[in-house]
């Protein structure tokens, strides 16, 4: 289990150091890095209206004290996809893909289980 604000930090960790620095035109990283910054303020309303969900609720994976099972949700996600990918539409990006070793970076970045090439 992981807290709400681990949650948080890994997924804006994972962002600055996955997505950021692959950027190259300068005015895209200041306006997503703003978008970052202001989705992190309503990062609490919409964490709310998942774990509010029938289908989390189901499963248990955020409990009363708002804790995140990390690990059902990983290797439910990381099962699944498999071979396919899991795609968000991304202002000013795009659509972004990701696949399942982007999924499993993303569950290092929140359980701080970090590798060698990532740097803090």
């Amino acid at each position: 289990m992981i807290s709400y604000e681990q949650f948080i930090k890994g997924v804006a960790d994972y962002l600055d150091a996955e997505m950021m620095s692959k950027i190259e035109d300068m005015n895209t990283k200041i306006l997503l890095g703003a978008m970052i910054i202001g989705s992190n303020k309503k990062m609490r309303s919409l964490f709310d209206i998942i774990k509010n969900n029938t289908l989390i609720k189901a499963f248990g994976v955020i409990d009363e004290n708002n804790n995140i099972d990390i690990d059902l949700l990983h290797d439910s996600l990381a099962q699944s996809m498999k071979n396919d990918y899991l795609s968000f539409q991304f202002p000013i990006v795009g659509n972004i893909k990701l696949n399942k070793e982007d999924i499993d970076k993303l569950y290092r970045y929140m359980t701080y289980e970090r590798t060698e090439s990532i740097n803090y």
